[in-house]
């Protein structure tokens, strides 16, 4: 495991809280009823399979009396919504890996310090508070971690009996 591995899964976390926003903010001002957003919804579930997170134009099915303008803008959404399934896919499979992993380093304060980190997505200053160290000290204590791990990598795992 490598600390690239952990920093993309907060990249992935943050693109996945951006997306959320994003699809809630515009998710009431494009569908009107509970039956336009069920099939909107199968519509982009559909979709979500092509990696590109591409969506056609004909499996977004415009009412009438929709404008231009109404259309572009439910597919808009059905794009962001077919990648915010994607992301949210890639996320899922990426996090219990790291965790497991990090739930199997030796050092406990190393193991909640990446927890925190990078599954639960708290800075270093709440961590600090939370563990009542100074914020320095858990800065200095991850890179320390993460130093030896790239010479020892043996040292920070457990004993497997």
């Amino acid at each position: 495991m490598k600390k690239d591995d952990l920093l993309q899964l907060c990249k992935l976390r943050d693109e996945l809280r951006t997306l959320s926003i994003s699809v809630d903010k515009h998710d009431e001002a494009v569908l009107g009823n509970e039956e336009d957003k069920k099939r909107f919804m199968q519509t982009v579930m559909m979709s979500s399979t092509d990696a590109s997170c591409r969506v056609v134009e004909s499996q977004v099915q415009s009412r009438s009396g929709d404008t231009q303008e109404e259309f572009e803008a439910k597919l808009l959404l059905a794009k962001e919504k077919a990648k915010l399934a994607n992301v949210q896919a890639k996320y899922d499979a990426l996090e219990p890996i790291i965790e497991a992993w990090i739930k199997n380093l030796y050092d406990w304060r190393i193991r909640e310090i990446l927890m925190k980190r990078y599954i639960d997505g708290k800075t270093i200053r709440q961590i600090a508070d939370e563990m009542r160290y100074e914020y320095q000290t858990i800065r200095n204590m991850e890179s320390k971690f993460w130093r030896r791990l790239k010479y020892h990598k043996s040292e920070y795992n457990r004993v497997q009996n």
